[in-house]
């Protein structure tokens, strides 16, 4: 969160959880829905379009123990919560939540178009699902209801990308249309759970050999943003395959391509806030050959346009 953010006045609205609804207060314009499953499971699809600045406060439905993802498949948010905690949004984080009190908000920038999606189940209902597989990690969500504030961040895999668009695509007919979307939000939280309680590969973290390739690999990105970045010859100056060095890199939470994404866009916006350059300048320097390319991937990143950041310099 930039400090012209924190600077921002940000009007404050209250949303609650209904079923398909068109809503529209004050700075914002959107649909949400909210469909119920069997097994307690639930669904949750919102496309918003913030008017001006400011945060929705959105007010839980839930009576008891339970775990939920937030996702955002286009636009960029900061999710708070009332302890504090701050989370970014967008395509490229996700979370598992469960948070038990009132108070969790989004806090979003004028012009920014924001599809949202959800899934939640009960601790219960997963439980009975899993059966007699115990998992840890899960621990924390399974405390008794009262004040719990969990929030773990996932980084969204390209299935679970695949799967969001499939949710808020979906158009199937007939009479199993439902169980069809059932089906698709089920994949979809299956996919979150999974990435979040995986254990790195052989139970161990990376060796001296492996963070030597990944310290060697980022010296070359950062040096080379403005060009094209091979992952392929990258491999090769490593003598490992592309496959072997991008699981290298998700041990640290992203693939290549991500990080080189990351960077860039990253490198971006510092240019915008301190140098006086063209937008289509700064998108040649970062490695973008086109302009829309560029402002597309920055938007969804970082929930404005760049020519708005350029207009915050100073």
């Amino acid at each position: 969160m930039t400090q012209q953010d924190k600077n921002r006045e940000f009007k404050t609205q209250d949303v609650y959880f209904t079923d398909g609804e068109v809503f529209e207060v004050p700075g914002v314009r959107g649909r949400m829905d909210r469909l119920e499953f069997s097994g307690e499971l639930t669904l949750y699809r919102l496309e918003f379009e913030a008017l001006e600045d400011c945060v929705l406060n959105f007010h839980p439905s839930f009576e008891k123990p339970w775990i939920g993802s937030a996702f955002h498949l286009q636009g960029h948010s900061v999710m708070t919560q009332a302890d504090g905690q701050e989370d970014v949004l967008d395509s490229e984080h996700a979370v598992l939540m469960r948070v038990d009190t009132t108070g969790t908000a989004f806090r979003l920038t004028q012009g920014v178009l924001i599809r949202h999606l959800g899934v939640s189940i009960t601790i219960k209902a997963l439980n009975d699902m899993l059966g007699d597989l115990k998992l840890d990690v899960l621990d924390d969500f399974a405390a008794p209801f009262g004040k719990a504030i969990v929030i773990k961040p996932v980084v969204p895999s390209k299935k679970m990308q695949q799967l969001a668009s499939t949710l808020f695509s979906f158009n199937a007919r007939g009479h199993f249309r439902q169980f069809k979307l059932e089906g698709a939000a089920r994949l979809f939280m299956a996919e979150m759970l999974e990435l979040y309680c995986q254990e790195p590969p052989l139970g161990r973290g990376l060796n001296i050999t492996e963070e030597q390739i990944v310290k060697s690999s980022i010296q070359f990105i950062l040096k080379h943003l403005d060009k094209k970045i091979s992952i392929d010859r990258l491999a090769e100056e490593h003598k490992i395959t592309t496959h072997r060095l991008n699981w290298i890199f998700k041990q640290r939470g992203m693939s290549v391509a991500e990080y080189i994404r990351n960077e860039r866009l990253l490198h971006a916006r510092k240019l915008l806030f301190e140098a006086d350059l063209p937008v289509k300048t700064v998108a040649n320097m970062v490695g973008y050959q086109h302009v829309a390319n560029f402002t597309r991937a920055y938007a969804n990143k970082f929930g404005e346009p760049p020519s708005r950041t350029r207009q915050q310099k100073g």
